[in-house]
């Protein structure tokens, strides 16, 4: 979540630094902007990875402890 909160803040912040820069400064703004949303895309993927990762787990868990109920049932 801070995560989240901190790149979305640096790129309203580089935004605005393009809009009202002199057009040197503009390109170099863009840039970083550029590479500002590159690290925002990883750090989703790597978000919804773990989470799908911690579903997989989850159900897998779930699925295991069923299994072992049906059996103890019939024993």
């Amino acid at each position: 979540m801070v995560l989240g909160v901190v790149l979305t803040l640096a790129l309203l912040l580089a935004w605005r630094w393009a809009a009202h820069a002199d057009p040197a400064d503009a390109s170099q703004a863009v840039v970083i902007y550029a590479s500002l949303v590159l690290v925002a895309m990883v750090a989703l993927f790597m978000i919804a990875g773990m989470l799908g990762m911690r579903l997989l787990v989850e159900r897998s868990r779930t699925a295991e402890a069923e299994r072992l109920a049906a059996e103890k049932r019939t024993a």
